[in-house]
């Protein structure tokens, strides 16, 4: 295989030199453990984004059974990461970007929404909010939603509006949940839902139902 591979490719004058093994395996090692970091940060991000305890980590890897081995070991492997990786924040005295989710929700329950933001360089109270309005709707997790409601609770008339598209829906990687997107008047108080059928943005072949596509 190598030699007719060596043949080809030198008729069409590309020059061919043969890698070692030890350069093969660097390679290999360099690609798999960029994609495994990758997978790692992805199961951080859904542990988090549904806030789970690392008490609940550990116990949903615990009882996870996969008829494949390798399901197995990656859980294992991505529960200690995740354990260091916030083992490494506390040393570090740092937070991110989830983190500063739940906190703010934190926040909120402590002040009984009497906390502030700061707009156009002015505080407004949580409780003083009248609209809110949320955009990217089916990238919405079970922080974001606990956010929400949070200011909901001590802010009853807050008026929400929200815009999404379950066809854009493309964060589950990282721990968005189409469930709050189906059950929104189930999740909000005295909703509705207005479907807006007519794209004014895409050309008509993309949009044209009965088009085939080849």
């Amino acid at each position: 295989f190598e030699a007719t591979l060596k043949e080809r490719v030198e008729k069409v004058g590309i020059t061919c030199n043969r890698l070692s093994e030890e350069e093969i395996q660097q390679n290999v090692e360099r690609i798999q453990l960029s994609h495994m970091a990758q997978l790692f940060v992805q199961f951080i991000q859904k542990a988090k984004k549904k806030a789970l305890s690392d008490n609940e980590v550990q116990r949903m890897v615990a009882e996870f059974h996969s008829e494949d081995e390798r399901n197995t070991v990656f859980n294992d492997l991505a529960c200690r990461v995740y354990l260091e990786y916030e083992k490494a924040l506390v040393q570090a005295d740092a937070i991110d970007f989830d983190d500063l989710l739940f906190e703010a929700t934190n926040l909120i329950h402590r002040t009984e929404g009497r906390c502030s933001i700061r707009i156009d360089q002015h505080e407004v109270r949580m409780t003083d909010l009248q609209w809110l309005m949320i955009d990217e709707y089916q990238d919405f997790s079970k922080l974001f939603c606990d956010l929400v409601l949070a200011i909901r609770k001590y802010n009853p008339d807050l008026k929400l509006f929200c815009v999404g598209d379950d066809w854009q829906a493309i964060n589950a990687f990282a721990g968005s949940d189409l469930a709050y997107f189906r059950d929104y008047t189930e999740i909000i108080d005295n909703s509705a839902i207005t479907y807006l059928l007519t794209n004014y943005r895409s050309e008509p072949a993309i949009i044209v139902p009965d088009r085939k596509l080849h």
